[in-house]
């Protein structure tokens, strides 16, 4: 890992397994790498950044404290959207909340870790031929089961401080408006090309969620 205009930079290994299939075409460059130019970007200068580290730390305790100095549950999630939108959040912090359209309730919707292919999706290539996710800290807490096409606001009880797709393995997250900038904050920025997606979604509908 070596610093790159002032920001921290290390490559990543990618799984491939949740590439569609259309990524072993023979017309794709099969280099490691060659076709996603998969990058991370660490901020660690920002000072946004440092003081939303510290206000995460203290919800965290914060959670501890409610769930009995148990299990405050904070999992890694991804999120992806458009460049304006992504900049917007590394500015402001997340505004953007979901509605029924998108399948589990009004709030927040990020991929389980193991589901990047999700976020991946929900992003938006840019000028550059660029798409954006976002790697977050998650506060999850308790939570409850969230059933498809809900029309939820909030969580059913105050037991409860998030919702999940399915308790047992869950792909979706789903944080309601109160919590989005108290209980997830970004670590990462992956900047990737998807040529092989781009190209087979071209002469075909977009995927529906």
């Amino acid at each position: 890992m070596e610093p790159v205009n002032n920001v921290e930079q290390v490559t990543i290994d990618i799984d491939y397994n949740e590439i569609p299939e259309a990524i072993d075409d023979d017309s794709v460059n099969n280099e490691p790498n060659s076709n996603l130019d998969v990058l991370f970007r660490f901020f660690t200068e920002n000072g946004m950044v440092k003081s939303e580290e510290a206000s995460n730390e203290y919800n965290v305790e914060a959670m501890s404290r409610k769930c009995g100095g148990g299990n405050n549950n904070v999992r890694p999630a991804w999120y992806g959207a458009a460049k304006d939108e992504i900049r917007e959040i590394l500015c402001h912090g997340f505004s953007r909340i979901a509605g029924n359209g998108e399948k589990y309730g009004h709030g927040l919707h990020l991929s389980n870790s193991n589901f990047s292919i999700d976020s991946v999706l929900s992003s938006e290539t840019d000028s550059n031929g660029l798409r954006h996710v976002l790697l977050c800290r998650v506060i999850l807490g308790n939570v409850e089961t969230v059933a498809a096409g809900s029309n939820q606001f909030h969580t059913s009880a105050k037991v409860y401080d998030s919702g999940v797709d399915n308790l047992a393995a869950p792909s979706r997250y789903i944080v309601r408006s109160c919590s989005m900038n108290s209980h997830i904050y970004f670590t990462e920025i992956v900047s990737f090309k998807f040529p092989c997606y781009e190209a087979s979604t071209s002469t075909s509908a977009p995927p529906s969620f």
